[in-house]
């Protein structure tokens, strides 16, 4: 069953801030479920909105393997075709499961988007949705411009804030159950953004032996770059696993 990841960003400034870091956060998600599925497979997709020119920007992105061609330009142009200040999340899946084909048939799908999704009833904003065997992460809300907060790492947040969601609906995707226990990346009472800064690693009531502990540095350099898994001690400390 392999992974489909797709970047699907509205924003032109937002792919060239943190897209690179979101890229990079796709392969993090899948080499760390990996450790436990050996056979698991995965395939990374971009798009861009048209402001950038996509060739040049998959250059620039292409060196890790599991890299595949960026969606056609109509893609955006479908999911904009009725303008809204949120996305339909079932409207952007089945969107993007016709625009890759046949590629999707037997897999299932991770889209990460820079726009706003249907939030529940009720609620202000939604960081991300199951839909169906699918799932689809909104960095809006996980980026502290968002809420007014002017930090200096703002890319880093947003990574460790994507990245989180992604690990927390790619395991439910590969069966596992989401806790009660608030430091692990599969809580399951994400009630706010902050919520996320707090999950970083996978508790041993999952029973995955060889996932038990480990995560990612929350607040890297390189946001941009790939992050080794880390055995994650105590209340911060960090070894690599």
């Amino acid at each position: 069953m392999p992974l489909l990841q797709v970047l699907l960003f509205a924003e032109e400034q937002n792919l060239r801030d943190y897209g690179r870091a979101v890229w990079a956060a796709f392969e993090e998600v899948a080499t760390f479920y990996q450790r436990a599925m050996p056979e698991l497979a995965y395939h990374r997709f971009v798009y861009d909105s048209g402001g950038t020119d996509p060739d040049t920007v998959r250059a620039e992105w292409s060196e890790a393997p599991g890299v595949a061609p960026g969606l056609g330009s109509s893609l955006w142009q479908s999911l904009r075709s009725r303008p809204s200040a949120v996305f339909d999340q079932e409207k952007m899946v089945a969107t993007v499961r016709r625009a890759l084909g046949e590629r999707c048939s037997d897999s299932r799908l991770l889209v990460c988007t820079d726009q706003q999704i249907r939030p529940p009833e009720d609620w202000r904003y939604i960081l991300w949705d199951v839909v169906g065997k699918d799932v689809v992460v909104s960095t809006a809300a996980m980026d502290p411009n968002y809420w007014g907060a002017r930090i200096p790492d703002r890319v880093a947040t947003i990574k460790h804030r994507m990245r989180t969601a992604a690990l927390s609906g790619t395991g439910e995707q590969l069966g596992l159950k989401r806790c009660s226990k608030a430091i692990c990346l599969l809580y399951r009472e994400v009630v706010s953004v902050e919520c996320l800064d707090t999950m970083l690693l996978l508790g041993r009531e999952h029973g995955v032996s060889s996932l038990e502990g480990l995560g990612f540095d929350p607040r890297p350099r390189e946001p941009g770059q790939r992050q080794e898994i880390l055995e994650m001690r105590g209340s911060g400390g960090l070894e690599s696993a």
